[in-house]
């Protein structure tokens, strides 16, 4: 689970540089865009997986099958 969140924060972390980069001129705002649609679908996808391995963690554990 750590590692899926690392990924969220390095999407964000990549997202940030990005409006760096578009505010001093060194991205077309084009490629910015680009960035920006793709981080967040990306973001997106990320929590929808980590929304999911919870769904399961939360399941009680049972070391035998019910009778």
């Amino acid at each position: 689970m750590r590692h899926f969140y690392i990924a969220k924060g390095s999407g964000a972390e990549l997202l940030t540089q990005a409006i760096i980069a578009s505010e001093i001129n060194y991205l077309s705002i084009e490629e910015f865009n680009h960035i920006e649609t793709e981080s967040i679908l990306i973001s997106k996808m990320l929590y929808k997986l980590i929304e999911a391995r919870y769904s399961k963690l939360e399941e009680p554990f049972l070391p035998y099958p019910e009778p």
